[in-house]
């Protein structure tokens, strides 16, 4: 029987896929009865990673009679959601060999992609003992990494129970964004203790992509510890998170 997906929620669930399509071409997602749909896929030089969950009430239809991994090229899927406009549902109806994505607005468009073999995957969280982190208003996180990218190639990212401090330098000149207490985009911050770590900055423009799609973002770290950074999607258990690995000084 085909499994069935539909979402009114085009951008996000748009903005979503395309946070995979970042680090990774090919992956598999899981489509369950009751927990919805779920990703997790590691970047091929495994210095990053991604996963996605959907929960079922995040759709506004979800036939699925059976737990299906389904193997995905993102590549190709990306380009036929972004023909979607944010007022036209999209559906995705998945058979044997292929998955058809459906759009609706004014009229009804089909395209027929192919399946690939899926591979069985566990959502594992990173074996980190994440020893600060810092949530904020995420709009303005993509300007922040450009900010840091006219300076350097590298950002050391510092969290204390003060401030959120992104710090980065070269050829003499150095860039500091501090998002502190009193700052209104900062909406929590903790720490057992003071960390702080280095981090590719070309990684992290990817990865600030989907703060379009979301209400706000944390980051966790600890002293020379990969980043966890996680994106609420605004429904209750939607999200996006990304592990990413330090750099080593």
């Amino acid at each position: 029987m085909p499994a069935k997906l539909m979402v009114d929620e085009t951008k996000t669930f748009t903005g979503s896929m395309s946070a995979v399509e970042l680090l990774v071409e090919e992956a598999t997602i899981k489509i369950d009865p009751e927990a919805g749909l779920s990703l997790s896929a590691l970047e091929p030089a495994k210095t990053a990673m991604v996963q996605v969950v959907l929960p079922k009430p995040f759709f506004t239809e979800f036939e699925v009679d059976q737990e299906r991994y389904v193997g995905i090229n993102f590549t190709e899927l990306i380009k036929v959601l972004k023909r979607a406009k944010s007022t036209e549902t999209v559906a995705m109806i998945f058979d044997e060999n292929s998955i058809t994505v459906e759009i609706k607005g004014k009229y009804t468009r089909k395209f027929i992609l192919p399946l690939l073999a899926g591979e069985p995957f566990k959502m594992r969280e990173l074996k980190v003992d994440f020893k600060a982190g810092a949530r904020i208003e995420c709009k303005g996180f993509p300007s922040m990494i450009k900010d840091l990218e006219l300076v350097g190639n590298e950002v050391e990212v510092q969290i204390s129970t003060e401030a959120l401090k992104l710090k980065t330098s070269g050829r003499g000149t150095e860039s500091v964004i501090e998002i502190s207490r009193d700052d209104p985009i900062l909406l929590d911050i903790w720490a057992d203790e003071p960390s702080k770590s280095i981090y590719s900055l070309a990684y992290l423009e990817r990865m600030a992509k989907p703060a379009t799609i979301a209400q706000d973002m944390s980051i966790e770290i600890s002293t020379n510890t990969p980043m966890r950074m996680r994106y609420s999607l605004g429904f209750e258990g939607a999200n996006v998170t990304y592990y990413l690995a330090h750099l080593s000084v």
